[in-house]
């Protein structure tokens, strides 16, 4: 009677099997390092290494690609990347975006957008080659102002110091857009901010400000007072072009006159 019973089951089993199903066949998803993605190439962040990514694929003509994968968190095991997903053979065609924030897949690709003036690194991978690891090169899409140093002009004793500008913190990235360019190049639908002070005091002003890269003003306002002298106000513009993957260090030497300096930050 048992052996009758397994037998019943083991038939209604087999008959809920569809039939011509066959597993996909495929290769799983990984991507190797090298060292652009070790150190990121550029001097916006302190960042040596990451120890996981999001990754959106698409497949389909370029500008007018589907998503088959969103925000898939691949993370670091030794040299490889790895996500659980797979490949699927008969269809090579992949195009891979990834980033350290959540991407928005669209026809034209994949975006991110940056609402807050933090780090973000994104990278692109428009044809890859099928069962092969492959590389991700990241980029940093925002600039950014390291630190801000101000100095008094020999002879001179400096009060209400305010720098400031009026940043561009965020919007729209287009990763296809803007892959492999220093400009503003990607971004669409810019947030301007409110001013921004970036420095008030004699010495280091360490902001660690990230901004979308493109032309600033700057607003400097000081006092000054030389010897036993009255205080005099004066006020300056100056512009700053900003690229995208630099950090800068700002140097400024108030007295009655005034000397600005740009540096790439170290």
């Amino acid at each position: 009677m048992n052996k009758m019973l397994g037998m019943a089951l083991l038939l209604a089993l087999v008959a809920c099997v569809p039939e011509n199903r066959t597993p996909i066949q495929g290769k799983a998803i990984t991507f190797g390092t090298q060292e652009p993605l070790l150190s990121l190439q550029t001097k916006t962040s302190e960042t040596s290494s990451l120890s996981s990514f999001k990754l959106v694929a698409t497949t389909g003509a370029t500008g007018s690609e589907t998503a088959r994968w969103s925000n898939v968190l691949f993370t670091r095991s030794g040299d490889v990347y790895y996500g659980g997903k797979l490949w699927p053979e008969q269809d090579p065609s992949f195009h891979f975006y990834a980033a350290n924030v959540n991407l928005t897949p669209t026809a034209s690709g994949a975006q991110v957008t940056a609402t807050t003036a933090t780090d973000v690194v994104c990278a692109y991978l428009p044809n890859p080659i099928y069962g092969e690891n492959n590389i991700l090169v990241f980029k940093h899409i925002f600039t950014r102002i390291a630190g801000v140093n101000i100095l008094a002009e020999s002879g001179y004793s400096l009060s209400q110091i305010q720098i400031s500008l009026t940043p561009r913190t965020g919007g729209v990235y287009q990763l296809a857009a803007g892959a492999g360019h220093r400009d503003e190049s990607g971004w669409g639908s810019v947030v301007t901010g409110a001013d921004t002070v970036i420095a008030s005091a004699l010495g280091q002003n360490p902001d660690n400000l990230y901004l979308v890269p493109g032309m600033y003003t700057l607003q400097i306002g000081w006092s000054w007072q030389k010897g036993g002298g009255s205080l005099t106000a004066a006020s300056r513009q100056l512009s700053l072009d900003l690229e995208s993957g630099t950090s800068y260090s700002l140097s400024f030497v108030l007295g009655e006159e005034m000397a600005f300096g740009v540096d790439l930050d170290a």
